[in-house]
């Protein structure tokens, strides 16, 4: 998975919690199929929800153009299909 996004002045923006939480989150979704990733997002975002800090519509954005890099072309539909019902929940 590449790096860069570490770097990025959105990354760089971002409170200390949520970067340490980004991190894990990308660490912990490293070869990981989208059906097991979007889970994991979803728990991180109901536990920033809970502290009051959710992620923003540009970091959700970040995240899952991180996530889309390492995925394969199937893998993104998939991602995107779950993103999409997700969103209807």
């Amino acid at each position: 998975m590449n790096q860069d996004w570490l770097n990025s002045s959105e990354f760089k923006e971002l409170p200390p919690m949520k970067q340490a939480l980004l991190k894990a989150l990308m660490i912990e979704g490293k070869g990981k199929s989208p059906e097991e990733i979007l889970p994991a997002f979803m728990k991180a975002n109901a536990e920033l929800n809970k502290r009051g800090t959710p992620f923003t519509n540009q970091e959700t954005n970040m995240i899952v153009s991180v996530l889309k890099e390492s995925m394969s072309p199937n893998e993104r539909k998939k991602f995107e299909m779950l993103q999409k019902f997700m969103a209807m929940q």
